[in-house]
């Protein structure tokens, strides 16, 4: 659990310069970056880009704190469980949000 804490936490230091280069608001708010979801699951929330309402980043990461796993992830060598990361970008969809755009191409 404190593995998968770490790892997350670390891929958010790596990517807060381009994450805040790029949103005016990354995180909830700044005490809490990462929203835990589960043991292996933690979401982080970014908002405040012109044509962009908000971003959801998603990171998937091994179950390390399950030991069935982790030895069912040994035995299958390298067709185991990775970590992912996926982001999803809700585009503006209103004047304000810079949406409606497709009116002027």
């Amino acid at each position: 659990k404190r593995t998968n804490r770490r790892l997350a936490e670390s891929w958010v230091s790596a990517c807060e310069e381009a994450l805040r280069d790029n949103f005016a608001l990354v995180g909830n708010d700044d005490s809490a970056k990462l929203m835990h979801e589960s043991a292996n699951q933690f979401l982080l929330y970014c908002s405040g880009r012109v044509n962009c309402e908000s971003a959801l980043i998603t990171l998937d990461l091994k179950p390390r704190q399950d030991l069935f796993a982790a030895l069912w992830d040994l035995m299958a060598g390298v067709a185991g469980t990775v970590d992912t990361v996926t982001v999803e970008v809700l585009m503006g969809s209103t004047p304000e949000t810079g949406g409606g755009m497709d009116k002027y191409c």
